[in-house]
């Protein structure tokens, strides 16, 4: 990832039959987090705030893998923005509520912009990008 570090365990082989060793990455204090959404109230929070967006991400899917690296560039560019993640595999309740609660057919990926609690903005598989994020920032409705 360009401009922050991740971190890590790593464990390699050091020689022929030579015992595994952590190696430690250490992450950037000033790394964007994706806060994880794991219940309807957490995610009925996430509409109460000024600006938010949601990121519905399956980890069984490549697109995906390419789009939540897309995600961290925009959040990185804008700390002001919470980004809330939704794990569509393990969280499939509460990405349905959101697909419920926001009148946005489910997608994965998929990103949703809240301003103001309403949905503002949204993209799904290729076409969420950090510059289509920042222009879904910027454009300010639906």
């Amino acid at each position: 990832m360009v401009g922050s570090r991740i971190a890590l365990a790593v464990h390699g082989l050091r020689g022929e039959g030579a015992a595994r060793d952590p190696v430690r990455v250490e992450r950037d204090p000033e790394a964007m987090e994706m806060r994880e959404l794991r219940t309807e109230e957490e995610a009925d929070a996430v509409f109460t705030e000024e600006v938010a967006l949601l990121y519905k991400h399956s980890s069984r899917c490549p697109i995906s893998l390419m789009a939540q690296e897309e995600v961290r560039r925009f959040a990185e560019a804008h700390p002001d923005v919470p980004v809330y993640r939704v794990d569509v595999i393990f969280g499939r309740p509460v990405s349905s509520y959101l697909a419920r609660r926001t009148g946005i057919t489910h997608h994965s990926p998929q990103a949703i912009l809240l301003r103001g609690g309403e949905p503002a903005w949204d993209a799904s598989h290729m076409g969420i990008t950090a510059d289509a994020l920042e222009q879904g920032l910027g454009a300010g409705a639906r």
